[in-house]
């Protein structure tokens, strides 16, 4: 399976720097030869609008999707509405604070044989088919608050304890960063107390990685 086959789906919000990161690095280390772009905006009001539309002036043969939505917290409806929205079966979906390394994609095609699910250096980049998706479930759009919606579906994914059902590769083997000590801010740091009440409520305990 090679990368245009793949549907990229990525969530922003007030966050130009890291977007523009985002999507350079993706076009510098795939050319774009992707099956499509999807971009979910949370009603943004620092320029990233205008620069998602230059982006896709500069690319006008690239399939591309862009979304704005009422302002929001609630990562998870934005998670559902890229699945719903790729005309792949293979969707990938980013936060908007990581970025790619030159080749971060070497090994997709045989991942992809392999596994219904692949997790890129933790919850933020991952990469799942149809199937995953059906078997798995939404993202649970009760984590109203920004947090621990991701934890959750690898959570329920996990438990399905299916074989092989899906890969975990740590960094820097996936050649794959996440940005968050610079992302993250105080205002991000108050979110999550409804989410957790929420992943306590489901689970019976705090939200812990699992990989």
């Amino acid at each position: 399976m090679y990368l245009d086959q793949v549907s990229f789906g990525v969530l922003t919000f007030n966050r130009k720097f890291f977007l523009n990161n985002w999507l350079k690095t993706l076009e510098e280390t795939t050319n774009l030869n992707i099956g499509e772009l999807i971009i979910i905006d949370r009603s943004s009001t620092d320029g990233t609008s205008e620069l998602i539309s230059h982006f896709h002036e500069k690319h006008p043969d690239l399939k591309f999707t862009h979304i704005v939505e009422e302002q929001s917290l609630n990562r998870a409806l934005g998670w559902n509405e890229i699945r719903e929205t790729a005309e792949f079966d293979w969707t990938f979906m980013s936060h908007d604070d990581a970025y790619f390394l030159n080749g971060w994609n070497e090994r997709i095609d045989s991942l992809t044989e392999k596994f219904k699910v692949i997790l890129f250096g933790g919850f933020f980049m991952w990469m799942s088919c149809r199937e995953a998706w059906e078997l798995v479930g939404e993202f649970d759009a009760k984590f109203i608050d920004g947090k621990f919606e991701d934890l959750d579906w690898f959570t329920r994914m996990n438990d399905l304890s299916i074989p092989g059902f899906y890969k975990s590769i740590p960094y820097p083997e996936t050649k794959l960063v996440h940005d968050y000590l610079r992302s993250r801010s105080e205002v991000t740091l108050q979110y999550g107390k409804e989410a957790r009440l929420h992943f306590i409520e489901k689970y019976g305990r705090d939200p812990q990685p699992i990989f």
